[in-house]
């Protein structure tokens, strides 16, 4: 397959990490791929690691997840994948680790 083809509308465009969609009403939705979501997932749960024996800290990781929240939240329509994802960072570092990290 060529690096082009053509598609309809309502089956969505792949363009810049998003899936755009034109609805029936003429809205277009703008979705993020899953592929970047399971990305940060799969860090999160590495860094947590890289914490525990001292190659990372707590600063250098809390930057990294709010760099990629923020352009989660403001490229794509994604609350809810926002929301879970701030759930499983408080997961890993926030309870029960409160005594271990430091962001200053």
């Amino acid at each position: 397959m060529g690096k082009t083809r053509i598609v309809k509308l309502k089956d969505g465009i792949h363009f810049l990490k998003g899936i755009y969609t034109l609805k029936e009403n003429g809205k277009i939705i703008r979705q993020a791929e899953s592929e970047s979501r399971k990305r940060m997932r799969r860090k999160l749960k590495k860094f947590r690691g890289l914490l525990e024996i001292g190659h990372m800290n707590a600063f250098d990781i809390y930057t990294a997840y709010q760099s990629w929240r923020g352009n989660y939240r403001r490229r794509f329509d994604a609350y809810h994948t926002v929301k879970r994802m701030d759930a499983l960072y408080n997961e890993l570092f926030i309870k029960n680790h409160t005594s271990e990290v430091n962001y200053g």
